[in-house]
């Protein structure tokens, strides 16, 4: 198999075949997360073929699920380079999954073997992962590609994806922006792919996140790896619970990569306040540019306000970059979000006092827009744009600790 798509070949009627031995050999050149890459992005674009209603039926008779195959080709798709905890997870996703195939894979219906290949793919793609063998993805790839054998004719379209995707990693450009498909999407494929979005739209919602997922690498956005990391790394026994105990523990993970969003904006947004306030002429600057007709001083007392929510902040974002963070930490930013936000309405003009002792999630609430609207105009833009993150996290905050527990 040439390792470069060969122009000569769109004139041909014949395509090269799959040449497993050279690309393990390419293989051993690269890096293990570009054989990853290259990996995944062949296993999803057979994916489509396992939810036919003669493989889910099939599926179902060896006792393997949607879950279960979807599970190792995610675990492949957050691997970054050295990570041993991501390695032990990819040999939990594929546990007894090959095993179970092989046991039922003699005298399958022609129209079956697509799906098993697809799925077998994405099984050994996870387990080359695990044993961190550069040389295993190929075989995954090989299994990927020969499943659209029995939807293609002569010309197999996930063979020409292959050598395309190789020519642009060769290219040293990154997939991190780039569609599933770098050239015309195939019929066969857009064919599967209709099914596999009506099979999602069928489903409970235990399932939105996957729906999403699968959207996001089809239009080459995918999900933060920081994101999918963590979801890999729910624990077996959950997974072993099935769809809506994972979506659950999904859906915790999503809320606190959010909060864990907000927080390090906010931290920003006060870094650069006092960026302002600190530059040397910042205040004859800020007072030159206020809409009143008179100068306006820099409201110190609100930058030191602000200040104080750099330390909970700081802990808060150590705290949620964790699996369990520390949920007493993020208690505490409540807290000092609270006096802040309660001294920029007090600051305003705004009897607040009642407001401040109902906590995060009134201020969240009750501070308005006419608030907000106040210190834009009378007010360096820095002060309002801390004041609205504080309010917003605030509120995020109270729905996590509601949703998720105190």
């Amino acid at each position: 198999m040439p390792l470069v798509l060969d122009n000569c070949y769109s004139m041909q009627n014949e395509q090269p075949p799959f040449d497993e031995h050279r690309l393990r050999q390419w293989f051993l050149t690269r890096s293990l997360s570009d054989a990853a890459v290259l990996s995944f992005r062949a296993t999803v674009r057979a994916l489509p073929l396992c939810v036919s209603p003669a493989a889910t039926d099939w599926f179902a008779e060896c006792n393997i699920t949607l879950l279960q195959i979807l599970r190792p080709v995610l675990t492949v798709q957050a691997f970054v380079e050295d990570d041993g905890a991501l390695s032990e997870a990819a040999r939990l996703s594929s546990l007894s999954l090959l095993t179970k195939l092989y046991d039922r894979k003699v005298h399958v219906e022609a129209d079956l073997e697509g799906a098993i290949s697809a799925a077998t793919g994405a099984i050994y793609a996870s387990r080359a992962l695990f044993e961190r063998a550069r040389t295993r993805f190929a075989a995954a790839i090989r299994y990927s590609v020969y499943a659209y054998a029995p939807i293609s004719d002569n010309y197999n379209p996930a063979i020409e994806a292959l050598e395309v995707d190789i020519a642009f990693l060769k290219a040293g450009r990154s997939f991190d922006d780039a569609p599933l498909w770098l050239g015309p999407v195939p019929h066969e494929f857009v064919q599967i792919n209709t099914g596999l979005h009506e099979f999602f739209a069928q489903l409970s919602e235990s399932w939105s996140f996957w729906l999403r997922w699968w959207e996001a690498i089809e239009l080459g956005r995918p999900l933060p790896k920081s994101l999918l990391r963590d979801i890999a790394l729910i624990p077996d026994d959950i997974w072993q619970q099935g769809p809506k105990a994972v979506a659950a523990a999904i859906a915790e993970i999503e809320a606190r990569h959010d909060l864990l969003r907000q927080v390090t904006d906010l931290r920003q947004q006060v870094a650069a306040l006092q960026a302002v306030v600190l530059a040397p002429g910042a205040a004859i600057a800020h007072r030159s540019h206020n809409h009143p007709p008179e100068l306006v001083d820099l409201p110190a007392e609100l930058v030191e306000h602000a200040a104080s929510l750099l330390p909970p902040l700081q802990q808060a974002e150590v705290e949620l970059a964790k699996p369990q963070p520390d949920k007493t930490v993020l208690g505490k930013l409540v807290g000092a979000l609270t006096t802040f936000t309660g001294a920029v309405l007090r600051y305003c003009g705004k009897t607040a006092d009642t407001i401040v002792q109902e906590g995060a999630k009134s201020i969240a609430q009750k501070a308005g827009t006419m608030a907000t609207v106040y210190i834009a105009v009378n007010h360096p833009e820095a002060v309002g744009r801390v004041f609205d993150g504080a309010s917003s996290l605030a509120k995020a905050l109270t729905h996590y600790f509601t949703t998720f527990g105190p």
